[in-house]
């Protein structure tokens, strides 16, 4: 074979191949819906009428088959290849964040006992803003109990005030980012790139 054909020749029979692919995999996962069974003359003339004046506020139709079949094509195969978390793996989960965020907090606290006792020795270097560390660290606090209350709150049942309160924490946390403070660093030493002194 002439070795100027090769390369388009494999191009192409990649192509064709990643076609196949495609073609197989919208077939696989697309065509899971049954087709419909016929309907007896007597329900196919009752139906007749409600279609020759469809309501306003009635589903378009192109988002009825979504609904009937549970979903695109996507959202089923993610259910189905999705498992399931156990109440044990859960349970896991919230132990191993609660004692990770105890670890944070507990980390915090000492940092600001050693904060506090840099600037009682008065050996603090002149270029470091203690300020900004302690406000810092206390935002860290504040933001680790708002994780370990979200955490928690996808055990609890869902209703309004549970979504409401999901939203306070989340409003919060976004608050508290904009709260920390990036002037902690010697005036020496150059910025973190992406970061507002």
């Amino acid at each position: 074979m002439n070795p100027a054909y090769r390369k388009p020749l494999l191009w192409g029979v990649g192509l064709a191949a990643g076609g196949a692919l495609a073609l197989l995999a919208a077939r696989h996962f697309g065509g899971d819906a049954a087709p419909p069974a016929p309907a007896p003359a007597g329900a196919a003339a009752a139906s007749a009428a409600p279609l020759a004046a469809p309501a306003r506020e009635e589903t378009p139709p192109w988002m009825q088959a979504e609904a009937v079949a549970g979903g695109t094509a996507v959202q089923r195969a993610a259910a189905a290849t999705a498992p399931a978390a156990s109440a044990t793996d859960i349970g896991r989960s919230l132990a191993d964040i609660r004692l990770k965020s105890d670890h944070n907090v507990r980390m915090a606290d000492d940092l600001l006992a050693q904060l506090d006792q840099l600037e009682k020795s008065g050996k603090t270097p002149p270029d470091v803003r203690l300020d900004a560390l302690r406000n810092n660290l206390l935002i860290a606090r504040r933001a680790q109990s708002l994780a370990v209350e979200l955490a928690e709150s996808t055990q609890k049942p869902d209703s309004p005030a549970q979504r409401q309160r999901n939203a306070d924490i989340l409003a919060e946390l976004q608050q508290l980012q904009g709260q920390l403070r990036y002037d902690v660093a010697p005036a020496g030493l150059p910025a973190v790139p992406g970061r507002t002194q």
